[in-house]
């Protein structure tokens, strides 16, 4: 899948994201600003082809209920 051409931080930001983390959060979290979360959420959306972090959820949860893997979603 797309899912799994990411990098295992992009998957990470991926999921934080759709468990409804904030941008400010994940920033903090991963010492980085949030102008280069917002950089990296973009470039995620792009490459899994989805316009909007709710597109984004719905394909997750889709890859979980087909067996991808528990994502805790």
């Amino acid at each position: 899948s797309w899912f799994e051409s990411l990098d295992g931080d992009d998957r990470d930001l991926a999921i934080q994201l759709v468990r409804g983390k904030s941008i400010g959060e994940i920033a903090e979290q991963h010492s980085v600003s949030k102008r280069t979360v917002e950089n990296r959420r973009s470039r995620v959306l792009k490459q899994l082809k989805v316009a909007t972090p709710l597109e984004l959820a719905k394909l997750l949860i889709k890859l979980q209920e087909n067996g991808f893997g528990d994502l805790n979603l």
